[in-house]
């Protein structure tokens, strides 16, 4: 059998708080902050933000390159993910991007 390259865990690289950076009304509904635990995921609301279109729930990383997160009505949806440094960029079908930047931990070292 060959032998096929390692694949990294993409999940210790999503889990953590991130911020939203992307500026863009057509992805209004999508969370100012959003936490990344384990197997689950809380975003939160911004100023003058109403429903979340991610609000609480589950993910999966399918591959290095795929999210699969449930939204607010509970679907299943997977998302083109890609990951830069302390930044990620979440692609939304027929939507555009979203670029999250990771919050760092303020806790003393």
């Amino acid at each position: 059998m060959p032998n096929r390259p390692e694949q990294t865990n993409p999940r210790p690289q999503l889990m953590g708080r991130w911020r939203k950076v992307t500026d863009d009304e057509a992805l209004h509904q999508y969370p100012a902050e959003i936490i990344f635990a384990e197997d689950t995921y809380l975003g939160s609301r911004g100023p003058e933000q109403m429903m979340l279109w991610w609000d609480a729930g589950i993910y999966r990383m399918h591959d290095n390159k795929t999210l699969v997160l449930s939204t607010a009505t509970d679907e299943m949806v997977s998302y083109d993910i890609e990951f830069r440094a302390d930044q990620m960029t979440i692609e939304v079908p027929h939507l555009g991007a979203i670029v999250y930047e990771r919050i760092k931990d303020s806790s003393p070292s």
